[in-house]
Order: C-alpha cells, then structure tokens, then sequence
C-alpha cells in the first residue's frame, strides 16, 4: 500500500506564547531526540499551564543542520530557565502540511512540503 501524498496549503498563524525545549540537532538525531525536548517535567512545577496543543519548529542551525524547539502554548509569560524558554511564535502565514504516519518518516512530508514551496515561488 503506497502513502498519500499531503495536500500542501498556506494558513494564517496567529501569534501564540510557547514554553520550548530547544537543541541544535542533525537531521538524523531528531527522531530521536525530539521527545526529549518537550518540557513536559517542568510543566509540573511551573507557574504556568499548557493550553494547546505541541509544536515542533525547525529552523537553520550554526552549529549542526537544525535548532529544533519543541513544546506547547502556555497560559502567560515565565522566566527562562537553563532547559525552558519562554519563546513567542509571531504571527504570519506558514507553508502547511498534516504528517501521518512514524516521525521517522517525517522527511517524506518535509520534502513534498519543500517542493511544494517552490513550485509556488515561496
């Protein structure tokens, strides 16, 4: 049985206050490292309450290929901790597709979402 490929699409991001784990990762480790990164343990002493549901955002790294930060919305602003920070997603538009499917295969939604970008000039 072959995948489906995702439908790709552009949708409005409103700006949202997350509480973030981050670490510059190769490509390779974000499978398994990506679970680690959400501060799910500090949560249970935190001021603050999750109000939404995980994120993951990738950008370019300078140390290896990707920063990766990974959490959720909370219910107001905190101080930063060595291993949470308090990270405002701005708002904008975002280049979209859903992920079914192992994380282990995320490349081949990241791909399609890729050249769907730039089918699209974006």
């Amino acid at each position: 049985m072959e995948a489906t490929q995702p439908s790709c699409r552009i949708v409005p991001v409103h700006a949202v206050l997350l509480a973030v784990g981050e670490a510059e990762l190769d490509r390779s480790q974000i499978a398994n490292q990506i679970r680690s990164l959400f501060p799910y343990g500090w949560l249970k002493t935190a001021t603050v309450t999750q109000v939404g549901h995980n994120y993951a955002i990738y950008e370019r790294g300078t140390r290896k290929d990707l920063l990766v930060r990974a959490g959720f919305p909370v219910s107001g602003a905190f101080a930063d901790t060595q291993s949470v920070k308090c990270f405002t997603l701005a708002a904008g538009q975002a280049a979209h597709a859903v992920h079914v499917g192992p994380y282990s295969e995320l490349h081949r939604t990241y791909a399609r979402l890729d050249a769907w970008c730039k089918e699209h000039g974006l």
